[in-house]
């Protein structure tokens, strides 16, 4: 309650941890519900309302005699009247040794948190009159104006000349602590606006106090452990950034410009490249910036303009591509010529070693190098690459994105006059490479430039048709026609040796397999003669049987003696019914020659 009235000074707060004066902070963030509690003779006739979670009605309308109510709100909360009408002079409430009755409306209150509003409510035994209401609101009790000094002092350690990296360890630590009980919190989204507004303040006003110093010690800290910093809930690091947007111009001045690690420059960059898109650039940040970054890698990190330009990859959000390419040609245009082609070659190689089509998205870093070689090209001195051992070196895909991109920077940037001179110096450079290039490269960067670049595509094509011509000139001066007649011969002898053993060898293949047809073929003719035997024999013996049959069915009405089948020698033997001689007949006629190997087909047509 002190606290947020602002009756707590530094000097109490100094005895405090950040882990003692975070939850306290983070408390206060919260917004507490008030809590309205009556007793009393005639509490039951007060009227208590819940209108929505952040509001409660109290009413005594059309109140009787001797009444008496003892009403206590418990803080944070303002209470305020909307009607009050009472018997002057008797009906009265008071709050503590103050008095209102009649029309004397009391004043709104505020509660504090961890405070308490005692009403009492007492009628006489006379008259009565309308009656009173009451609303009782929660409030907000993070008062940032002045909370600002006691929470800066108490960072501070209550030292008129501290520490600054002391101090910032403090401050973060307290960071740290509030947001730390704030997730434990159910209703920690209500209030950290407030929270992180007075965390601003805080650092603002540490920031306006110590300068670059703190700057460049909060964003040590923000990236403690190589972690980069979300900007939009990491309150230190933001308003590191926000103050040194602010007073960019005063820090590239100062000797902690060139002490800032690479990983805190690359956030406060993309910092300010994001609110570039909203509140534009002095005019000359343009230029300057680049500068400046250029000497805080080159004086402050001794890297060079491939170190440099490997940091620039860091940047990973779309609005920064623009400040890339310009901050990548201005450490190229810093560095010796024959590097730099190097570093653009290489940047080039890697960006589109696995793209085939040239159209396909690029790294910024690549678009950069290509702003380069167009600011080659605009000042006619694209034709050097030929020179250059990295640029006959290039990948297909590369010299046409590079080309591409020369081109295109000169129908942008160079005055009709100078066109066709600076034209033609990008045609040497890429017959250059064409001349070194294999003929399966040369062809893939045809193929890549047909579908991307028709100009790229004719410079190529017109290189190409040179070198052929000049290699059959140098193959005619050498005589390279003299050994095709033999060659040819050669050729052709060596074909016909060729087709005969094969023809030889598709006779003997040939002959075999007909052999093993005809075996085959007569194996069949042996089981089918077999098997046309047997079906024979079969009819014949079954048509003796059917007769025999006949016979004895037509005898035996006309006599009951068992006769004898022919050729039994006479004997009164029983002749088996036909069914049983048929069945017998059957198994017996099993094929002899029964080959492994037949298909379910061959053995149902066979039975």
């Amino acid at each position: 309650s002190k606290i947020s009235s602002g009756a707590v000074s530094a000097s109490q707060l100094m005895e405090l941890s950040p882990q003692a004066v975070g939850p306290v902070l983070a408390l206060l963030a919260q917004p507490a519900a008030a809590q309205v509690i009556c007793t009393g003779r005639t509490a039951a006739f007060v009227r208590i309302e819940q209108d929505g979670p952040r509001r409660t009605v109290l009413s005594r309308k059309g109140y009787g005699r001797h009444e008496a109510a003892h009403i206590r709100i418990q803080g944070p909360a303002i209470v305020t009247f909307s009607h009050f009408r009472t018997e002057q002079r008797y009906d009265c409430l008071r709050f503590g040794k103050e008095e209102f009755f009649g029309f004397h409306m009391p004043p709104s209150r505020k509660v504090t948190r961890g405070a308490e509003l005692i009403m009492d409510w007492a009628t006489d035994s006379a008259n009565a009159d309308d009656g009173w209401t009451c609303e009782v609101s929660m409030v907000d009790d993070l008062d940032s104006p002045a909370l600002l000094k006691p929470v800066t002092e108490w960072s501070k350690g209550g030292q008129q000349h501290p520490d600054p990296s002391v101090v910032c360890h403090c401050i973060v630590d307290l960071c740290s602590a509030i947001h730390a009980e704030c997730e434990k919190g159910i209703r920690w989204i209500e209030g950290h606006q407030r929270l992180d507004a007075l965390l601003k303040d805080v650092f603002t006003a540490l920031l306006a106090e110590f300068g670059a110093v703190m700057f460049v010690l909060l964003l040590e800290a923000c990236h403690r452990e190589r972690r980069r910093p979300n900007l939009r809930v990491d309150i230190p690091a933001l308003a590191a950034c926000s103050w040194a947007v602010r007073y960019m111009d005063e820090l590239f001045q100062s000797d902690e410009w060139l002490q800032i690690q690479p990983d805190a420059m690359l956030t406060l960059m993309q910092f300010a490249v994001e609110e570039a898109s909203t509140s534009p650039w002095p005019a000359d940040w343009n230029t300057e910036l680049p500068q400046q970054l250029e000497r805080w890698a080159r004086e402050g990190h001794s890297m060079d303009a491939n170190a440099s330009i490997r940091w620039l990859s860091g940047f990973n959000s779309p609005s920064s591509a623009s400040f890339v390419h310009r901050a990548a040609c201005h450490f190229l245009a810093s560095s010796p010529e024959e590097s730099a082609i190097q570093i653009v070659c290489g940047l080039l190689n890697e960006s589109l070693r696995k793209q085939r089509d040239a159209d396909e998205q690029r790294s910024v870093l690549c678009e950069g190098a290509t702003m380069w070689c167009g600011q080659l090209a605009v000042q006619g001195r694209l034709a050097h690459l030929s020179r250059s051992p990295a640029w006959l070196g290039l990948s297909p895909a590369a010299l046409v994105h590079a080309s591409r991109g020369a081109l295109a920077a000169l129908d942008v940037k160079t005055e009709p006059p100078c066109l066709d001179d600076r034209r033609k110096r990008v045609a040497e450079a890429v017959s250059s490479w064409v001349d070194a290039a294999g003929t399966r490269s040369i062809f893939e960067a045809i193929s890549v430039a047909a579908s991307n670049s028709p100009e790229v595509f004719q410079l190529i094509c017109r290189a190409a048709r040179q070198r052929c011509t000049a290699i059959e000139s140098q193959n005619a001066d050498l005589g390279g026609g003299r050994y095709r007649a033999e060659l040819d011969a050669a050729v052709h002898i060596a074909r016909e040796e060729t087709e005969a053993r094969l023809r030889d060898e598709l006779e003997a293949e040939r002959a075999c397999h007909e052999k093993a047809m005809a075996n085959q073929k007569r194996h069949q003719e042996e089981l089918r003669s077999k098997f046309i035997a047997s079906i024979d024999a079969l009819r014949e013996e079954l048509g003796e049987a059917v007769t025999f049959h006949r016979d004895y069915l037509m005898t035996s009405s006309t006599s009951d003696r068992p006769r004898s089948r022919p050729g039994s020698g006479g004997s009164n033997r029983r002749i088996p019914p036909p069914v049983r001689i048929l069945s017998s007949m059957v198994s017996s006629l099993e094929p002899a020659d029964t080959v492994e190997g037949d298909s379910e087909e061959d053995e149902e047509a066979r039975s």
